[in-house]
């Protein structure tokens, strides 16, 4: 629990710094026609989940756009803990705002919303009886992408969820690692 505490405030402070450093520079002008579509495939991992996915984000103006994305997550099994095996599709969409770049790093903020499966016990003793759905999340996170041509990046996110149905095990910290292809534009 302290090492995975650790991780998230030094992942957080790697996330903040080039965003409070690049607070001085001015944004190129771009037209959001001009921006391509981001289509990113990633793999995500937080607690006792993993997952794969593909996000879409599609650019409305220069800095800010909305990313819609679908996730399979497979949660392993720990009854003891609470947490019994669950596989499922998740779906959010993102309000995605980008941050000044710094060099060649360009760190974003985003926050918005979906559904996610849960499954946890209800009651251990003396029966373990499963509690599982969907519930209705809200997220808010930050990370960066850092472009290797004008098509080609990677990027990584972390991104805080927490969930409003009774019997959801409540929020985490998720991380997500992938890849950014861009389609379109100029």
């Amino acid at each position: 629990m302290v090492i995975s505490r650790s991780l998230v405030l030094v992942t957080c402070a790697l996330l903040a710094a080039p965003a409070a450093g690049g607070a001085q520079q001015a944004p190129p002008a771009r037209d959001a026609r001009d921006l391509p579509i981001e289509v990113s495939p990633f793999a995500s991992s937080g607690g006792d989940t993993s997952g794969a996915g593909v996000s879409v984000r599609w650019p409305f103006m220069a800095r800010l756009g909305l990313e819609f994305e679908a996730e399979y997550r497979h949660t392993q099994a720990r009854p003891l803990s609470g947490s019994l095996e669950d596989n499922g599709v998740n779906g959010n969409v993102n309000l995605v705002f980008d941050l000044p770049s710094i060099g060649r790093v360009r760190p974003f903020l985003l926050g918005g919303g979906g559904l996610e499966h849960y499954s946890n016990v209800a009651q251990p003793e003396p029966h373990f009886l499963r509690e599982s759905g969907m519930s209705f999340v809200v997220n808010a996170g930050g990370g960066v992408r850092v472009p290797i041509n004008d098509r080609f990046g990677i990027r990584t996110e972390l991104r805080w969820t927490d969930g409003w149905t009774k019997g959801d095990p409540g929020g985490g910290f998720r991380m997500f690692y992938g890849a950014t292809v861009g389609v379109g534009g100029r």
